[in-house]
């Protein structure tokens, strides 16, 4: 059974009635009572899929003004998209309140501030259902073992470090109690 909240970002494949498969972002969910059943729809807006991203390797896909109702039996599958921070331009600021011990702090810590709702990239990495992730994103990515994802973690991680995109530590002068630096 699939649940969708009313302000779902995440986009479903969805097969329309015909052959053209459709990405929709699910809106809402209707269900219509008749005397011998339920039936359920979803409202989606519909996306639009673009070139291949090189840049995250992924399957540009955009919002469009198109809504449009669809019984929840011709849903395929749910996939997973991400924010294409990159043709968004979103600044990285620190505009998120550290938890300490389960309380906010004034101490910031960075955070991406998404600067729109248009642009994504189908996440062709998603550990969930990865065969219908590369079918609907249209892509010859070999398909990895968890082990090689380990691995990739690791350099990614290292790479990461490498070219400083590391941000400092919030709690870094919480601990520090008596100001020596240690």
């Amino acid at each position: 059974m699939l649940f969708f909240p009313s302000n779902s970002e995440s986009p479903s494949h969805i097969q329309s009635h015909g052959s053209r498969r459709r990405i929709g972002s699910v809106q809402s969910l209707w269900e219509y009572h008749s005397r011998s059943r339920s039936k359920f729809y979803i409202h989606f807006n519909e996306f639009k899929i673009h070139e291949f991203n090189e840049l995250y390797s992924m399957r540009e896909v955009s919002c469009t003004q198109t809504k449009q109702y669809v019984n929840v039996n011709e849903i395929e599958a749910c996939i997973n998209v991400q924010h294409n921070c990159d043709k968004g331009k979103c600044p990285i600021k620190k505009t998120k309140p550290s938890l300490i011990e389960h309380q906010e702090t004034e101490i910031m810590t960075a955070q991406v501030e998404h600067s729109e709702n248009k642009h994504f990239v189908i996440n062709t990495a998603s550990f969930h259902d990865p065969f219908q992730h590369h079918k609907v994103a249209q892509t010859n990515l070999p398909q990895l073992s968890d082990a090689d994802m380990v691995q990739c973690a690791v350099k990614g991680s290292g790479n990461w470090d490498r070219n400083h995109f590391g941000f400092e530590n919030p709690y870094a002068a919480a601990d520090d109690n008596n100001n020596d630096g240690e």
